[in-house]
């Protein structure tokens, strides 16, 4: 899977992983983030950071299994509605935990311009 995802070498638009219930997903997607940090081009183009997105119900899960398998060698943190923080601030992690609520509100415009750079 991730070296389909690798090409071709100029995109990096991530992956999906929906076994079922029981299955390992969590584990199998730790092991994926670990063995496969971000390349020097990919931090360049902006993709440094790994986003979750599970049901709501699984966010605390996944930030304890985060915790639990990389103590503080990669930082975790849960994006939810009220983070209305700086682009630096969003950086500063290396996983993000959404929820899918949260994940089809994004990304508004305003976002969408501020990621690209762009003011207009």
């Amino acid at each position: 899977m991730v070296g389909r995802e690798r090409e071709p070498p100029n995109s990096t638009h991530g992956g999906m992983l929906a076994d079922s219930m029981g299955l390992g997903k969590t584990l199998e997607t730790l092991g994926c983030i670990a063995a496969n940090k971000p390349s020097e081009e990919d931090i360049r183009q902006g993709a440094k950071t790994t986003l979750i997105v599970v049901p709501v119900n699984a966010v605390a899960q996944w930030i304890d299994e985060v915790i639990k398998h990389f103590n503080e060698k990669i930082s975790v943190a849960h994006y939810k509605a009220s983070n209305k923080q700086s682009r630096a601030w969003l950086d500063s992690n290396s996983i993000w935990i959404t929820s899918y609520e949260i994940s089809s509100q994004y990304p508004t415009d305003k976002i969408t311009r501020e990621i690209e750079g762009t003011t207009t």
